[in-house]
């Protein structure tokens, strides 16, 4: 009982590593969602930030055709008729909270003087000689200590600049404006200088900016920020060169999502922040998507059920292995079990008796290795198993050659059955026996082979090659590849006529070993009448080069091995081989379609001069 415990605490820790896999995977996908969520949230923000800095920028602009419209208006005759001037001013005063006049000199002609000397800046040079209307990229106070923008225009008359027209916008109407564009409680927009100055105040920007801090980016140093902009400095570089910033930063535990958006007009830029929270409401996991993770979780759990119960059943099956193996011991054979989920492969049995090594349990892919002992002519077993797996069939036998510890192949009979679970409808064991059978079948081998092989050449025949080809061409799976070379020798009439039957066949004999010493293994070798012969050789292929460079190599040396010269007295006759191919399953999978390409290819090398060899292209 205590070693049928241990036999499965291999199995349950696996279901413990599936478990804890399962949660982490569940886990990932759920990060990788909210990142996705983040993501879109901030996309969307910058859309919305765009779109309000467009809306923005046109009512500035709005505001600048009023003043240019005004100072359009104004004559150098009208600086003199304070009449005329208060009834042109008047009607703007719905856009601004005050208008001024003033000359080249900074002289203020006609209006009310701010709090700021605009004739000593360079916005009033830069207005008179460039005759285009600028804003002032700083906050001034007008006559009731408000904090305005001041838009400059110049005034021209006969094509010269008389004088700027001031206008001072309060500040209160962009606030008005900015806060159209916050959607909840969580977000806010706000207007800043270059220097990151405040220009906008409202609740909303006091409730997420700190109160305290009259810069951004003075705020910003105090937050953790990240992403490709992850410092204040960085920010502060970006705005100076006037790009469109999207930052993510960290306050107090809270996440936020800001973008600065620079204006059209002045050196101005509007910022839009939201909490995270806000979007990950709004771009919750959606239902479908946690059932998806729920199902995953209850097949998982379904999974694990379906092992544990294949475990039990394998428990059960191990007392009957047990009475198996005392008759494999009597007879001298090797039983085997091939458990399919888990995947295992452990052997019973004198195995050092009757293959010269000490039998070991293989564990998950290790349980392939057992085709490396398999004879490279009996690869094809590897197919015809898998066929029998998703067949109806319980009773699998065969003969193979399988190589011992001294490197020797030896013929082995294997017969086995396959255990399927009715209730699961999966396969669970696949059983065998393994008895050594090489004197038997070299005997019935031997007698084949000379039903097979054609007298002359000791090659197959040409009907036994036809149905190894065809039985082989059927069993072709995954990368695996048949290349099927036709051999024709060229001069061949020759020899037979100059130098006489006998020398003739020798040419053909010698053919027959120069192919066998160009294919050593994996290839099916025949001759199909006269001098013509075939070879299917076997090659996994690991990619579409590979495979073309192993046909390039092989006829190539076909080719040369064939270079040969007869000699019978003083007459000589030089021969040489044209070589045509095709490749299954590429081209074709049955043997009537791959013998047709190829001849086709050879009857190609016939005519380009012989000596050579082409591949069949459906082109051509």
């Amino acid at each position: 009982m205590q070693k049928r415990f241990f036999k499965q605490k291999r199995m349950y820790i696996a279901i413990i590593f599936v478990l804890c896999f399962s949660a982490l995977t569940s886990y990932s996908v759920y990060s990788d969602i909210c990142a996705n969520a983040v993501e879109v949230s901030k996309n969307k923000l910058s859309d919305n930030a765009s779109l309000f800095t467009s809306y923005y920028n046109d009512m500035i602009n709005e505001k600048i055709g009023n003043l240019e419209q005004l100072a359009g208006e104004i004559k150098l005759s009208n600086l003199q008729d304070k009449g005329k001037m208060e009834k042109l001013v008047t009607k703007y005063y719905q856009w601004f909270s005050t208008i001024a006049v003033m000359d080249r000199s900074g002289q203020i002609q006609y209006g009310d003087k701010i709090k700021k000397d605009i004739y000593q800046e360079d916005i009033f040079g830069s207005v008179v000689h460039r005759k285009q209307t600028m804003i002032y990229d700083k906050i001034v106070l007008d006559e009731k200590n408000r904090k305005s923008m001041v838009i400059c225009t110049p005034i021209i008359d006969s094509g010269k600049v008389v004088g700027v027209l001031q206008g001072i916008l309060p500040l209160s109407v962009l606030e008005d404006f900015l806060q159209i564009g916050e959607y909840s409680q969580q977000d806010c927009i706000f207007l800043m200088t270059e220097d990151g100055e405040y220009v906008s105040d409202s609740e909303s920007l006091r409730d997420i900016v700190d109160s305290n801090s009259k810069n951004f980016y003075t705020y910003l140093s105090n937050c953790n920020m990240e992403g490709e902009i992850s410092s204040s400095s960085d920010m502060e570089m970006s705005v100076s060169k006037g790009k469109i910033c999207a930052i993510k930063y960290e306050r107090n535990g809270k996440d936020y999502i800001g973008i600065l958006s620079p204006t059209k007009e002045g050196k101005f830029y509007i910022g839009y922040i939201t909490s995270i929270d806000y979007f990950k409401e709004a771009f919750r996991i959606p239902k479908s998507t946690m059932l998806l993770l729920l199902c995953t979780m209850a097949l998982w759990f379904g999974l694990i059920i379906a092992i544990c119960y294949l475990s039990h059943s394998n428990a059960k099956q191990s007392v009957s292995l047990a009475r198996y193996r005392l008759l494999s011991k009597h007879e001298k054979a090797i039983t085997f079990d091939f458990q399919f989920s888990p995947k295992k492969m452990e052997f019973f049995g004198d195995m050092r008796g009757v293959m010269g090594y000490e039998p070991h349990v293989m564990l998950g892919e290790e349980v392939y290795d057992v085709y490396d002992y398999v004879h490279p002519d009996d690869a094809s077993v590897r197919g015809r198993i898998h066929q029998f797996y998703d067949s109806n069939e319980e009773d699998f036998s065969t003969e193979i050659r399988i190589k011992n510890v001294s490197g020797e192949y030896i013929w082995y009979r294997i017969t086995a059955i396959l255990v399927r679970d009715k209730n699961w409808n999966v396969n669970r064991n696949f059983i065998g026996k393994i008895v050594c059978a090489d004197q038997q079948i070299a005997k019935e081998k031997n007698l084949v082979e000379r039903s097979e092989n054609d007298l002359l050449t000791g090659v197959l025949n040409k009907t036994t090659m036809q149905e190894k080809v065809t039985k082989a061409l059927v069993s072709i799976y995954g990368s695996h590849h048949y290349v099927f070379f036709m051999i024709d020798l060229d001069n061949f009439k020759s020899v037979n006529d100059t130098l006489g039957h006998i020398i003739g066949d020798k040419a053909i004999v010698d053919t027959a070993e120069c192919l066998k010493t160009v294919f050593q293994s994996n290839a099916y070798i025949g001759r199909l009448g006269g001098d013509e012969f075939a070879v299917c050789a076997f090659f996994d292929a690991f990619d579409e080069e590979s495979l073309y460079h192993f046909i390039k190599n092989k006829a190539e040396k076909i080719c040369e091995v064939n270079r040969r010269t007869y000699i019978n007295g003083e007459k000589e006759v030089k021969i040489t081989s044209s070589v045509g191919i095709a490749i299954a399953p590429d081209f074709a999978q049955d043997f009537e379609t791959i013998y047709k390409m190829a001849d086709s290819a050879l009857y190609r090398s016939k005519n380009g001069g012989k000596n050579c060899y082409h591949i069949y292209d459906a082109k051509n």
